[in-house]
């Protein structure tokens, strides 16, 4: 076993249209905006030496979005409609009228479900090593969404690294910029998105769970005009390989072997 990736938003099914009241083309355009195309491709590819465990969300996150807090009071996306359970679309167009008894069975059948999985990964993880790591998987739009609460100051850099003030452990998120930086990209730490999930069965009650997100602009490897990936120059090639040598140092540093990876980019 290795990490756990997380891959929560590179889907845009919709495993069904309960409650929908726009046109398929217009939901098709909202997902293919707000998903993190590829993302399963960059973090989880065919062939790796790795034995990483993925847990990918199979639908759109706009059908239901599970990095969301359940309770819409503890929500900030929430006020958008922009919840768990999508109503609002990101130009604040009415996209769903959903009732309470959809809105749960939604809930009981994608969200609940797919949050048991990351953690019974991250179980059999800690029952095989005694520790486990998380990575976030994600990846953003080079210019902001409109309901975007993320940090906005005109710069978007290259990568944006996530940190869980509890279950970040000290010098990951150092060593993880190390990584990107040492190769010329700009890194920004909780700039412009902050934070790292961890499943509320684990947070603050269980320290051997770690957790670190990775967020890769997505200028870097697709065209976010056509939705195609980027062959010009290896685009989505070459960001896939930043990815796998990230994922290598992590892998490295669950195993016990940070400070030795730290000291070798350090001397190499």
């Amino acid at each position: 076993m290795g990490l756990i990736l997380h891959i929560p938003h590179a889907s845009t099914f919709f495993p069904h249209r309960k409650g929908f009241i726009v046109s398929n083309e217009i939901l098709q355009t909202e997902a293919l905006k707000l998903s993190d195309l590829f993302t399963d491709e960059l973090f989880f590819p065919e062939r790796t030496k790795y034995k990483n465990t993925a847990v990918i969300a199979k639908f759109t996150r706009v059908f239901c979005d599970v990095e969301r807090f359940l309770d819409d009071d503890e929500e900030v996306m929430a006020r958008y409609g922009m919840g768990c359970v999508y109503t609002h679309s990101d130009d604040s167009e009415l996209i769903r009228e959903i009732s309470p008894a959809n809105r749960q069975s939604i809930i009981d059948e994608y969200f609940i479900p797919h949050h048991y999985k990351l953690i019974k990964a991250i179980h059999e993880e800690l029952k095989l090593k005694g520790n486990a790591l998380m990575i976030d998987c994600h990846s953003f739009p080079n210019k902001a969404f409109n309901r975007s609460t993320a940090v906005d100051d005109g710069f978007r850099p290259d990568i944006c690294i996530g940190t869980h003030d509890m279950h970040t452990p000290p010098g990951l998120a150092e060593l993880a910029v190390e990584v990107f930086a040492s190769r010329g990209l700009t890194v920004g730490v909780n700039d412009p998105y902050e934070g790292a999930l961890i499943p509320s069965y684990y947070e603050m009650s269980q320290p051997r769970v770690s957790t670190i997100m990775l967020e890769v602009n997505r200028k870097l490897y697709m065209n976010e005009n056509t939705h195609e990936k980027l062959t010009s120059c290896g685009g989505f090639r070459k960001t896939q390989k930043l990815v796998g040598e990230f994922l290598e140092v992590m892998n490295k540093w669950v195993d016990g072997e940070g400070d030795e990876v730290k000291l070798r980019k350090q001397t190499s």
